[in-house]
């Protein structure tokens, strides 16, 4: 019999999302849906702490969400639900992936749509990768640049691209510009004296900033990105940004990796049947990459779309902490689950096993 989540992880899980929504509510300042919202949350918060939640009233939860939630629920990671008053990027994807149509499953859906107008070209399986890596390597780009990567997919601009916003906006020497992620390319959101970017995997490489009126000066690992004239530059949506360039970024550096090591490593094989194909030593790995901010949702997603193919599920190393309730929801799945880290091992482990030298 398969291991069966814990039910406190569901209830966490269920109390993270009431969570998110009621941080989407204070953002918006809608008073009645704010309140009602934040007491939904304080309920199932304090049911998933078994009555240890350390707020009792509206105030003290609102400060509860600007703490990492690991502090105070049981189960969920270091991110914070209110960055000041206005709902984190965190809370946006726990919104995103929440219900029966979660945002994660419509951006695949959006970029199936281009994997069926490849499949009736002559050489489409070559012309996907290079429409489906250009997205990962262009957070921002040319207008005209955009364009053209769109033309040959079936997708409208509108849906894949927007203009920058004015939140990503400053003016250094007169002119308009913007700072790109060095590490994803999106632009660095925010006005206040720090930037840095909203995604965990781009912040723990070091994509922070401190802004001056000369630009920017890194405060972590990453140097500090030049800027960038706003005119003719727009950005991917956030849902593409978030669903389709963040996971990207791990499967080229995973690809990349596995490479160097000495497996034979096909990205995106057949339209993106699956990620990666991996082989090695006369064995096969046919993997998936999946980063989302809810681990249950993730499951949920995973149990709907079971895949014919048997895939090796990987997650980003920063989603380390969602592994227990994948491998315990998914059993029945009869995959593997594995961080990126964990699953280079593994390849490096069979390798050696059948003594070829990596």
């Amino acid at each position: 019999m398969p291991m069966q989540a814990s039910p406190d992880s569901v209830i966490a899980s269920i109390a993270l999302s009431h969570c998110a929504r009621a941080a989407l509510a204070w953002e918006q300042r809608s008073q009645g849906n704010a309140v009602t919202a934040l007491m939904a949350a304080l309920v199932w918060a304090g049911r998933a702490s078994h009555g240890q939640l350390p707020a009792r009233h509206a105030t003290d939860f609102l400060n509860l969400l600007r703490r990492p939630t690991q502090e105070w629920l049981p189960g969920s990671g270091p991110e914070v639900l209110l960055a000041g008053d206005s709902a984190s990027d965190y809370a946006q994807d726990l919104v995103a992936e929440a219900g029966e149509s979660p945002e994660a499953e419509r951006v695949q859906e959006q970029v199936g749509q281009s994997r069926r107008v490849f499949a009736t070209r002559p050489d489409g399986d070559a012309e996907y990768r290079c429409f489906r890596k250009f997205l990962i390597e262009h957070g921002h780009a040319n207008r005209r640049a955009a364009l053209d990567a769109l033309m040959a997919s079936g997708l409208a601009w509108n849906e894949v691209f927007e203009d920058i916003p004015a939140s990503c906006s400053h003016r250094l020497e007169g002119q308009e510009v913007f700072y790109p992620c060095p590490h994803c390319r999106w632009p660095l959101p925010g006005s206040a004296d720090v930037l840095e970017c909203p995604a965990p995997i781009c912040r723990q490489a070091g994509s922070q900033f401190r802004l001056t009126p000369n630009g920017l000066v890194a405060l972590s690992g990453l140097p500090a990105p030049r800027p960038v004239l706003l005119q003719d530059q727009v950005r991917l949506r956030r849902g593409i940004w978030r669903y389709t360039l963040l996971p990207g970024l791990v499967e080229l550096r995973l690809a990349d990796q596995l490479a160097r090591m000495g497996a034979t490593v096909e990205l995106w094989p057949e339209r993106d049947r699956y990620d990666l194909n991996v082989q090695v030593a006369g064995s096969e790995w046919r993997v998936d990459v999946k980063d989302w901010s809810n681990g249950v949702a993730l499951t949920e997603h995973l149990l709907r779309h079971e895949s014919a193919d048997r895939v090796c599920i990987v997650i980003p190393d920063t989603r380390s902490y969602q592994l227990t309730i994948l491998r315990d929801r998914c059993g029945r799945l009869a995959t593997e689950f594995h961080t990126a880290s964990q699953f280079a091992r593994v390849i490096q482990a069979a390798a050696h096993q059948q003594g070829v030298a990596l």
